[in-house]
């Protein structure tokens, strides 16, 4: 890895915004400063911006946060997109070779020709493609780990890539140039989640990558050393947070703000919406939440079978959501594994991060780190 300017990186998320410095060398990558902040009306909604001006404004404060902090000049930002009515489509492009070395560029242009190719059957005007994944390189119809380098006949590339709907981007977009950012990189939150989580040489092994955010709960699976499919649930910590709401009488905030301290202590103190005192028990809050997250779980388990055809031989799970109480015991139920085929990974045990540890740490982590090194 070479040495490379600090990267902005913004995860634009449904409940929190979290913007972070990185910057890349041949020893991996150092944070250099993080800012957080939570946005005070619900302004996103699944993924989906609904107030563009509200989430300007808390974008800009980070921004001006980490300027002041770094010094840098902030012009322009990496985001990530929630998988908010995903659609993915297969791709293959083929070119003939005169002899000549395959040059980077070539192979570039070959996998872009792949996606378009991937687009037929899709309403162009109304989709976006936010990435793609390289299922598999081939050389004289025989499969290559890479091509660039190469001499044969001819070359060809399967593409995985993933499109949302245009007011999906669009809303993102707006929210930028509100901002005064223009876009460094754009990739899907799986995507950039997976580049830190799901290593290359994990990739040899089926696993589900589940990324619970608070609005969606993103999916990617990896076989035989590539990612082969990607999937969203419109299901995550939201849903469990308006159950906690109804069940205790709390608004959203205060009921965000328990959820987050169950795994705390035996019980919560919380203020109702009618400004009443009360100590909720966490057993008793578990046990209330229990059947909604046991189907939260099968909807996820079901999203991964569909596409893998069978249970993986584990799940990487990545994001707050994760942290829902029960939720990788009754995702292993649901898939049928042990549970210890479900792990929880935060910032704790990503390779080759370093810095801010104490600001940037836990499953949440893992997504904003990943949309920097994208």
């Amino acid at each position: 890895m070479k040495d490379s300017q600090p990267v902005f990186a913004l995860d634009i998320g449904t409940r929190s915004i979290v913007g972070l410095i990185l910057e890349g060398s041949h020893r991996g990558y150092k944070v250099l400063a993080v800012s957080r902040s939570e946005h005070e009306s619900r302004a996103i909604f699944n993924g989906q911006i609904h107030d563009i001006n509200a989430v300007a404004e808390k974008v800009s404060l980070i921004k001006s946060d980490l300027k002041k902090r770094t010094g840098l000049k902030l012009d322009r930002a990496a985001v990530a997109a929630a998988g908010r009515s995903l659609k993915t489509g297969r791709g293959v492009a083929q070119r003939r070779l005169d002899g000549h070395r395959v040059t980077k560029d070539e192979v570039h242009a070959l996998e872009l020709e792949a996606v378009r190719s991937a687009m037929n059957g899709l309403e162009a005007e109304k989709s976006f493609c936010v990435g793609y994944s390289v299922y598999r390189y081939y050389l004289e119809g025989e499969p290559i780990k890479s091509l660039a380098g190469h001499k044969g006949d001819d070359m060809a590339v399967e593409v995985i890539a993933t499109f949302l709907p245009r007011v999906v981007v669009d809303g993102l977009l707006a929210v930028l140039e509100e901002a005064g950012l223009e876009i460094h990189t754009l990739t899907l939150e799986p995507m950039a989640a997976l580049e830190v989580a799901l290593t290359e040489g994990m990739r040899g092994l089926n696993l589900a990558l589940v990324d619970m955010g608070a609005g969606t709960s993103d999916i990617a699976l990896s076989r035989g050393g590539t990612i082969f499919a990607y999937a969203m649930v419109p299901r995550a910590g939201d849903e469990v947070t308006e159950a906690l709401c109804d069940a205790c009488l709390l608004d959203f905030s205060e009921g965000e703000r328990v959820k987050r301290a169950l795994a705390l202590g035996e019980t919560v103190e919380a203020k109702d919406v009618l400004g009443r005192k009360k100590a909720i028990v966490t057993a008793e809050a578990v046990k209330d939440l229990e059947v909604l997250v046991e189907d939260m779980a099968a909807d996820i388990a079901s999203a991964i079978l569909e596409l893998n055809g069978k249970a993986p031989d584990g799940v990487v799970m990545v994001g707050g959501g994760s942290l829902t109480p029960r939720m990788p015991e009754k995702l292993a139920r649901s898939l049928g594994l042990d549970e210890s085929r479900i792990g929880i990974v935060g910032r704790e045990a990503l390779s080759g991060i370093k810095g801010q540890a104490r600001k940037l740490s836990g499953p949440d982590a893992v997504t904003p780190i990943g949309i920097g090194v994208w």
